[in-house]
């Protein structure tokens, strides 16, 4: 599934939820994350931003596929274990200069505009609904950005080790 039909998703999600005054299990970022996740059962795909750093640590943007799992398949699936979830409010505008991701996780953007530029000079903008690996734990690390005059609610979820 692409990100811009992610985010088209999350918007209809935004504006059903405006409507019926919930949040699906009481997060909104959750309920997003389930309205996104089952209302296309076409793809086998999602795709995902993922920021890495490389041996010598300069850091890079790719896109990259995340398999789905199908719902015959759920109770025998390879579930990605986790440790906790943070649901952080970004400030409008906030800059946060060079710094490497303290440990390997998932960031899901429930609401705003959030960019995020490495050291090989890529610049990329994630809004509602995306998903952001983020792995550079070492080396320079990454810039974030808030655009816009709106905050950005993010989940970060840290990946346990394996």
């Amino acid at each position: 599934m692409s990100s811009r039909l992610i985010a088209e998703k999350a918007k209809r999600y935004h504006k059903s939820q405006i409507i019926n005054h919930q949040f699906g299990s009481g997060f909104a970022g959750l309920g997003l994350w389930r309205y996104i996740m089952t209302s296309d059962t076409t793809s086998s795909t999602l795709t995902c931003v993922r920021i890495y750093s490389d041996a010598q640590g300069i850091s890079y943007i790719a896109d990259e596929e995340i398999p789905l799992i199908q719902p015959d398949a759920a109770r025998s699936a390879h579930f990605t274990r986790v440790k906790t979830i943070a649901f952080r409010t970004l400030p409008a505008g906030m800059f946060r200069d060079w710094h490497p991701t303290p440990m390997r996780q998932f960031v899901i953007i429930n609401s705003g505009i959030v960019e995020v530029g490495t050291a090989d000079g890529q610049v990329r903008q994630t809004g509602p609904g995306s998903v952001t690996l983020l792995e550079d734990t070492g080396g320079k690390g990454h810039t974030t950005r808030v655009i816009g005059d709106t905050p950005a609610i993010v989940a970060f979820i840290p990946l346990a080790y394996e």
